[in-house]
């Protein structure tokens, strides 16, 4: 088990949350990498067999960064290495939570900057009633537990 931001998210190799995300994406669409905001999803990274890219607060990331200052949720600005996600290549973002949507939604715009393609999103839990998936209808987006709050 891995605890990260708050959030629980169980990481084990034979996860069956972790299959349906992959069978999900790589049936519809497949992706050459995962962005996340964290280090907790190599193992999903793994199972897909693509790369891993972290997304996360200024100062935290080695070499040069593209940021971009994040719409809702906390007011700050996001970073991703430049090198790390190349024009064209087929993201899938990643997150244990889907509450306003705005993290996830700053790292699309980011992806998409950097002339990437989002596939898609995957979350664990969704809190339906904070409306995330309303600032992400234009991906494909999955959750695996929704939680009518």
């Amino acid at each position: 088990m891995t605890i990260t931001n708050s959030c629980i998210m169980i990481i084990d190799d034979n996860s069956s949350d972790l299959d349906l995300i992959k069978r999900a994406f790589e049936v519809n669409h497949k992706a050459g990498k995962i962005i996340c905001m964290n280090h907790s999803k190599e193992a999903l990274a793994y199972l897909m067999g693509v790369g891993l890219v972290v997304m996360r607060r200024p100062g935290n990331l080695p070499g040069e960064v593209f940021t971009l200052q994040q719409e809702q949720e906390f007011g700050d600005t996001r970073e991703v290495i430049k090198d790390s996600i190349k024009p064209g290549q087929r993201v899938l973002i990643v997150d244990e939570l889907l509450a306003t949507g705005g993290t996830s939604a700053t790292s699309a715009k980011i992806i998409e900057k950097l002339g990437a393609i989002v596939v898609g999103t995957a979350f664990l839990i969704e809190i339906t009633g904070l409306g995330g998936r309303a600032k992400l209808k234009d991906y494909d987006t999955i959750s695996l537990i929704q939680y009518n709050y």
